[in-house]
């Protein structure tokens, strides 16, 4: 292809190679969220065992809309066995949490040297968490799809509207 064949598809080009790296975020969020999702609903029926928190604290993080805490822990649990570590609260995540209050009572349950009952993937004993089901899975996995779907009617759009149709 020379070069004035090429000038004269660059219109065309352009909005695509815009599009790609947002197709690709918003595919990475519905994958991303999907995959959360199934993880939350099989942790329902997951078996559990009781584990001991061996660490609870609460990280904080400043934010354009102000400082945001976000509880964490970590957790060990024997299956079979064998002593596996883990810091899942649950799948897909939890709203932000806006006050250190907050925070706290999220991490009241969850105080170290506390035992706990750990739900744990049964073909896969590494894998747990202590809330099943319980998290915003679905939120990633909606924004992703709707990301998706307004990306391909605005190259839908782009394209018919420069072939003509």
């Amino acid at each position: 292809m020379d070069f004035d064949a090429l000038m004269q598809q660059l219109p065309l080009l352009l909005p695509l190679l815009f599009a790609i790296p947002f197709v690709l975020i918003f595919l990475l969020l519905f994958v991303g969220g999907l995959r959360a999702m199934l993880k939350e609903r099989a942790s329902v029926s997951w078996p559990s065992t009781q584990g001991l928190i061996a660490d609870a604290h609460i990280k904080e993080k400043l934010s354009k809309n102000g400082m945001r805490y976000k509880p964490r822990v970590e957790y060990t649990y024997t299956v079979k066995g064998r002593a596996h570590t883990s810091n899942t609260i649950n799948f897909g995540g939890r709203k932000a949490i806006q006050s250190r209050e907050e925070a706290e009572e999220y991490l009241r349950p969850f105080q170290k040297g506390n035992t706990v009952q750990v739900f744990y993937n049964p073909s896969k004993p590494q894998e747990s968490c202590l809330l099943p089901g319980k998290g915003f899975a679905w939120l990633a996995a909606l924004i992703g799809a709707v990301g998706l779907a307004i990306e391909a009617i605005i190259l839908l759009s782009f394209y018919r509207s420069f072939s003509g149709h």
